[in-house]
């Protein structure tokens, strides 16, 4: 899938926090020495931490204070009061409430964080609408920030791929490539691009960028072999290419998934239906269910060469 780990709810590592000096925080607050930033931090300590009581306990003393403190900029911590609330409810799925802290956040500072992570949200709570709404929002503010493409740009792009806006994904990926020519995941964007707008020579012209920087990769191995049975009926050489990604793929589940299932619909369209069966059960192996796997046995051959209509592969988004 083009939006797979958009938003990946997940505790942030705290390890860049010293323990001295966090300790030296809670030491200061029992002491007395309160203030509104000392709260803000030990909030953002907390909530990276996932610890939603404690994160919630400093963030409202945190509001609390800026009215006796009376701040110059006391819509900086407001905002960080709501970002970090909607974090936490990232963190615990709760997509509509992390949806109504952004929008609270936002009335502070329109952020361009805020923006995308609204748009993150929005696509779990599939809202392609508003998701793309916020994604362009965050774009168009991080134009305005930044001088050259930071790390959004690739998911915003994969969020116009997959509401089919293809042609503006590929102008948002070509841009950032060109300041990132090392990374080949926005190549592989490209290419799956024009290989969804049907033009397959476009596409492997960016899949053989994609392995000039990495050798074999799987995601690239895998579309190939997509081509070659779909477009070419070039079947027998699309085996081996997926043969190949399943030999170079790491840790990537979904990934191994789709590979599979593509060998065993391959399989199924040279009537080899027992190479088929084997290659279904892989992947029901790896998706998690119990299965008892026959041994796959490459010597035999199967004499029936009539084929029949099977549904296309699905291609790695």
């Amino acid at each position: 899938m083009w939006l797979e780990d958009f938003i990946k709810p997940e505790n942030e590592s705290t390890d860049s926090w010293h323990k001295e000096e966090v300790q030296q925080l809670l030491d200061r607050y029992y002491n007395g020495e309160k203030n509104a930033n000392m709260c803000k931090m030990l909030m953002m300590f907390y909530r990276m931490r996932g610890d939603e009581q404690n994160a919630r306990r400093f963030g409202n003393e945190m509001i609390e204070r800026l009215n006796e403190e009376k701040p110059s900029d006391p819509e900086y911590f407001k905002w960080e009061y709501y970002h970090n609330m909607g974090r936490l409810n990232v963190f615990y799925q709760r997509w509509d409430a992390a949806v109504s802290n952004y929008q609270e956040a936002l009335k502070q500072d329109e952020v361009m964080e805020t923006y995308f992570e609204m748009a993150g949200c929005y696509c779990y709570l599939k809202d392609m609408k508003n998701a793309e709404k916020y994604g362009l929002l965050a774009l168009e503010k991080s134009k305005e920030d930044d001088d050259e493409p930071n790390y959004m740009w690739k998911d915003i792009g994969r969020l116009l791929a997959s509401n089919k806006k293809f042609k503006e994904a590929i102008e948002i990926f070509s841009e950032y490539a060109k300041y990132n020519p090392t990374e080949w995941y926005p190549l592989y964007c490209i290419g799956q691009c024009w290989q969804d707008l049907g033009d397959q020579y476009r596409a492997l012209a960016y899949y053989q960028k994609v392995l000039a920087i990495k050798p074999n990769s799987p995601h690239v191995l895998n579309n190939l072999g997509a081509l070659a049975i779909n477009e070419d009926a070039r079947i027998q050489e699309g085996i081996d290419l997926l043969k190949q990604a399943l030999e170079h793929i790491e840790n990537e589940s979904a990934l191994k998934t789709t590979i599979l299932i593509n060998l065993s619909r391959a399989y199924a369209q040279l009537t080899d239906y027992e190479q088929a069966e084997y290659y279904k059960m892989l992947m029901l192996q790896n998706l998690g269910f119990p299965v008892e796997m026959v041994e796959e046995d490459d010597d035999e051959e199967d004499d029936e060469n009539e084929a029949y209509d099977e549904e296309e592969p699905e291609t790695e988004f």
